[in-house]
């Protein structure tokens, strides 16, 4: 397992904006995109309750430039 994975299958807000260096805004706004458009735009994410978590595996991919948001 990779460094991003060990913590488990998802990540917080914090994680994904270190991560990809951007703001929690803009991260909040792109997770919100994926949900909206069933994963065809922004950072994959789910909605748990009031909650949005991030999905630690396709975002490794991202990170790694193996596949497009």
């Amino acid at each position: 397992m990779s460094a991003i994975t060990d913590n488990g299958p998802f990540l917080c807000v914090e994680e994904v904006v270190h991560l990809f260096k951007i703001s929690r805004t803009k991260a909040y706004k792109e997770a919100q995109l994926y949900i909206e458009t069933a994963g065809k735009a922004g950072i994959p994410a789910v909605r748990i309750g009031r909650s949005i978590r991030f999905l630690s595996e396709p975002i490794e991919r991202m990170a790694a430039g193996r596949v497009s948001a």
